[in-house]
């Protein structure tokens, strides 16, 4: 999944070749440990969005989250807070 991309329980389950019972549960597990958002904006539909991922500086402690806009673009990181590179 591309983070913050929405995905439906069916694009989900239809690329991966799985039932969609099988795929659903795996995205509520993943959806309380955090790694994915879930949202319903009908009763009986839900859209996933997997979070980006955040990192800790290890020079100054700051927490972070990357978004990343371009794969180039993104190789090279720096924290925002004290400018060490990650």
């Amino acid at each position: 999944m591309e983070v913050l991309e929405p995905y439906t329980t069916g694009e989900l389950a239809s690329y991966f070749g799985a039932p969609k019972d099988r795929v659903r549960k795996l995205l509520q597990r993943l959806s309380h440990s955090g790694k994915l958002r879930k949202k319903e904006p009908e009763p009986k539909q839900a859209i996933w969005i997997r979070e980006a991922p955040i990192h800790e500086c290890a020079n100054c402690g700051y927490k972070y989250e990357v978004k990343f806009l371009h794969p180039v673009l993104s190789a090279v990181q720096f924290c925002p807070r004290c400018g060490e590179q990650v």
